[in-house]
C-alpha cells in the first residue's frame, strides 16, 4: 500500500512538472506571436503615416513617382483611393476575377493565386504608373 502511494505521488509530480513545462512553452510562443503582430502593426502604421504625410504635404493624390510605396498589406480598395484610380481599373488590368476584389489585400490575392510576390507587386506598380502617366 505504501508503494502505491509513492507511485501515485511520483505520477502526480510528473504531471505537474510537464504541465509547468508546457505552460512555459505556450507562454513563450504567445509572446513571440504578440511581438510579430506588433511588428506587423508598426510596419503598416509607418506606411500609412508616410502616405498621409505625402498627401497632406502635397494636397493631391499620389503620383506615378510614389508607386514605390505600394506594399502587400494594402487592399486594392486602399490603393484605388490613394492613387485616385477608377474602382475596377486594377481588376481589369490585372484580370482579377476574385469576388472579394477590392476588399482583399495584395498579399491575400498573391497567396490565393499562388503568385510570386515581387513579380506581382512590380506588375501592380507598373499598371498604376502607366495609368497615372497616361492621365497627365
Amino acid at each position: 500500500m505504501f508503494k502505491d502511494k509513492k507511485v501515485i505521488i511520483a505520477g502526480l509530480a510528473m504531471v505537474i512538472v510537464l504541465s509547468v513545462a508546457f505552460s512555459v512553452r505556450e507562454y513563450t510562443t504567445i509572446n513571440k506571436r504578440i511581438d510579430l503582430i506588433t511588428s506587423y502593426y508598426n510596419t503598416i502604421t509607418s506606411y500609412k503615416n508616410k502616405i498621409n504625410d505625402i498627401l497632406t504635404k502635397n494636397h493631391k493624390p499620389l503620383s506615378a513617382k510614389d508607386v514605390g510605396l505600394i506594399d502587400t498589406w494594402m487592399t486594392f480598395k486602399y490603393i484605388n483611393l490613394i492613387y485616385k484610380l477608377p474602382a475596377d481599373y486594377l481588376k481589369a488590368s490585372l484580370a482579377i476575377s476574385d469576388a472579394r476584389y477590392p476588399n482583399m489585400s495584395l498579399n491575400s490575392y498573391i497567396r490565393n493565386q499562388k503568385l510570386e510576390k515581387t513579380a506581382f507587386l512590380d506588375t501592380v506598380k507598373e499598371n498604376i504608373s502607366d495609368y497615372l502617366i497616361s492621365k497627365k
